[in-house]
């Protein structure tokens, strides 16, 4: 492995990271509507992943899958439950919580994968399947109830839409493997961005909303969407196809703790021993979970 590629996909990682605390300052500085921020971020940057495929000699894949009447109607699918839905409540669970938190809940969605490979295949879980998601569920419940059954320290609609971005991650892996397969992963995510945003700007109308317009905003709303989004996709494939999916998979591990920092340092969100301890029960259970021998994910 080329050092290089480690350290792109590392960057993409801090990068994602990096998007939601950004939209954490968006939501808690300026009480920005979340429906306005999840369409402005998917059709802006859904518009520049479609530039950078054409530029990059994918034209004919970006044509071809929309022509497709066996791949279209997939691909809408793709665009709406997977991708506009788990960015749509992956920004609605920071907005209740903080972006550390809300990441470690997403990093739950491979127990629903998990789920969904034992059921179509009709096997039970394996010993490591087993423990990580025990793990799993340890771990959501320090966050969730600091380790007192009776008391929810996180706010219920912030545990909902974490835990339901869990579910949409799920989906959103899960959905687009064939079309990924036949066209590629840079046209199939520029256009279920595109029309995942356009679809829930259609549903919402989002856009009679006037948002905060200075240079904070301004600055915070293109890192959400250039480094957060474009950039720190674009890394990942190109680190992805030097290193492959399961050393990525380990190097991912670091979006969440990236975002925590993000969180502390930028927005001044303090997590407790139970929060820290249960963030890393949960990503050690996903790196066993995702790393599993003889795994049928």
């Amino acid at each position: 492995m080329q050092p290089r590629y480690i350290v792109l996909t590392i960057i993409a990682a801090i990068g994602w990271g990096f998007s939601g605390t950004c939209g954490e300052h968006l939501f808690k500085t300026y009480s920005t509507n979340g429906e306005w921020l999840t369409s402005a971020r998917l059709l802006s940057a859904g518009t520049l992943l479609l530039i950078i495929t054409v530029l990059s000699g994918q034209g004919k894949a970006l044509v071809g899958i929309v022509k497709s009447k066996r791949d279209l109607p997939q691909l809408l699918l793709f665009a709406i439950f997977g991708m506009m839905a788990v960015q749509y409540t992956y920004l609605t669970a920071i907005a209740y919580t903080n972006s550390g938190t809300a990441t470690v809940l997403q990093y739950s969605g491979p127990a629903f994968v998990l789920f969904y490979v034992c059921l179509s295949v009709r096997r039970l879980p394996s010993w490591r399947e087993g423990v990580s998601l025990v793990g799993i569920i340890i771990g959501v419940f320090l966050i969730a109830t600091h380790g007192d059954v009776t008391n929810l320290v996180i706010s219920r609609p912030g545990l909902f839409w974490g835990m339901l971005s869990a579910i949409f991650l799920a989906v959103h892996d899960i959905l687009p493997v064939g079309i990924i397969k036949r066209w590629g992963s840079l046209p199939v995510t520029a256009w279920s961005m595109f029309f995942g945003g356009i679809i829930l700007t259609l549903l919402t109308r989002p856009f009679d909303y006037s948002p905060v317009i200075n240079v904070d905003t301004v600055l915070t709303f293109t890192g959400l969407v250039v480094v957060g989004t474009v950039f720190a996709f674009t890394a990942f494939l190109t680190g992805v196809s030097h290193i492959g999916p399961v050393n990525a998979s380990i190097i991912c591990c670091i979006e969440p703790i990236a975002a925590s920092i993000f969180s502390f340092l930028w927005v001044g969100t303090h997590f407790t021993l139970y929060d820290i301890s249960g963030m890393i029960i949960i990503l050690i259970a996903v790196f066993i979970l995702t790393n599993a021998p003889n795994a049928e994910h």
